[in-house]
């Protein structure tokens, strides 16, 4: 997963906006589902925030 992420115009590390966490360090993986554009996971940081990432795999329908 690329580090930084583009946050309004700038570049900069993308971070949890409840305790800062680096999001590109996986703290735990609740889930992972298969999907027709690549790889969804369901992951939690430290402070207990639940987000959802899709990691898109090449090749992969991109709707």
């Amino acid at each position: 997963m690329d580090t930084e992420a583009t946050r309004n115009g700038s570049r900069h590390p993308a971070r949890c906006p409840d305790c800062g966490w680096p999001e590109d360090q996986t703290y735990q993986v609740v889930s992972r589902h298969a999907v027709s554009a690549g790889l969804l996971l369901y992951t939690r940081c430290p402070c207990g925030r639940l987000s959802a990432r899709l990691l898109r795999t090449p090749g992969a329908l991109h709707g």
